[in-house]
């Protein structure tokens, strides 16, 4: 009995050493809105809507406006079964709009690249419905400072990194 105790409390300690470890720091506002004046870089939050998933702006105070993201997404590296459907953070994406993503009244989903930018026009111009959402090629991204980890049970996590355990491979 003290031997299964004694290993309880050894991985107890472990994966709070884990837990203490960096994957990917931080940044705060201030350095998220200097990084913005570089070009191409976006301030990001993940939405909950029925159109695309993702909002973002380029100054602060600006209107968010609905895009798709597609290269180095956060979402894609943060564990979807762990805080991130149900917080509420802030990345900074840098990245290139690279094509358009078309959607029509019945839900059907379009993606236009380069040339085909062209059709896409014609097609918004048309009598039919259609949402539009620009598709960002996103380089790089940070997380900005405070993380919420929703509701997570990992209370105790810091708030300044991500470690091990935001992160699935």
């Amino acid at each position: 009995m003290k031997k299964e105790i004694k290993w309880f409390c050894l991985l107890i300690c472990l994966n709070l050493f884990l837990e203490r470890i960096p994957v990917k720091r931080s940044i705060t506002m201030e350095e998220a809105n200097e990084k913005l004046k570089s070009g191409n870089t976006y301030i990001c939050q993940h939405e909950a809507t029925t159109g695309s998933s993702w909002s973002v702006y380029v100054q602060e105070g600006e209107i968010p406006r609905l895009v798709c993201l597609e290269g180095n997404v956060p979402i894609d590296h943060i564990d979807r079964n762990n805080f991130f459907f149900f917080a509420h953070n802030i990345f900074l994406i840098q990245g290139n709009i690279i094509g358009k993503q078309l959607v029509d009244g019945e839900g059907n989903i379009q993606y236009f690249y380069g040339e085909d930018i062209e059709i896409c026009n014609k097609l918004m111009q048309s009598e039919e419905l259609y949402d539009s959402y620009d598709i960002i090629d996103v380089e790089k991204w940070d997380i900005v400072s405070p993380i919420d980890r929703g509701e997570s049970w990992r209370f105790w996590a810091s708030r300044d990194y991500l470690d091990i355990f935001d992160f699935t491979y």
